[in-house]
C-alpha cells in the first residue's frame, strides 16, 4: 500500500526543483505516540521519495480533529468514511487511494 500511495503522490505532485510543505493529518484513533510510530516511517518515505516536506499532524481528540478538518488545516488526511462524507463537499477533500478487495479501514484524501 505504501508503494501505491507514494506512486500517486509522485505522479500528482512531482515538480523537480520545487520543495513545498504539506500537512498530513491523521485521525486520532490512538495516542499520538502510537500514531507517530505508525506514520513517521511513511512520512519519512514520502519526504525522501518526493522531495517535498510532509509534516505529520494529529490532535488529542476527535472533536479537535473535526474542527481542524472543518477549517481545512490539512493538505492530506487519513480519515474514516463518515468524516470523508461530511468534509468532502465543505472542504474539497477528494479520495484518491484505496486498497482493492480489502475491508474499509480508512481513506486517504487530498485537498486539491
Amino acid at each position: 500500500m505504501i508503494k501505491l500511495i507514494s506512486f500517486l503522490f509522485l505522479i500528482i505532485y512531482s515538480n523537480s526543483g520545487f520543495s513545498a510543505t504539506y500537512t498530513f493529518g491523521v485521525i486520532p484513533q490512538y495516542k499520538e505516540t502510537t500514531l507517530r510510530q505508525m506514520w513517521d516511517p511513511f512520512i519519512a518515505y514520502l519526504n525522501n521519495r518526493t522531495g517535498y516536506n510532509f509534516i505529520f499532524k494529529t490532535t488529542s481528540s476527535i472533536a479537535e480533529f473535526e474542527g481542524e478538518l472543518a477549517s481545512g488545516v490539512y493538505d492530506f488526511v487519513y480519515l474514516g468514511p463518515l468524516h470523508y462524507v461530511v468534509y468532502h463537499k465543505s472542504q474539497g477533500y477528494n479520495a484518491f487511494a484505496k486498497v482493492r478487495d480489502a475491508g474499509l479501514k480508512g481513506i486517504l484524501v487530498a485537498n486539491i
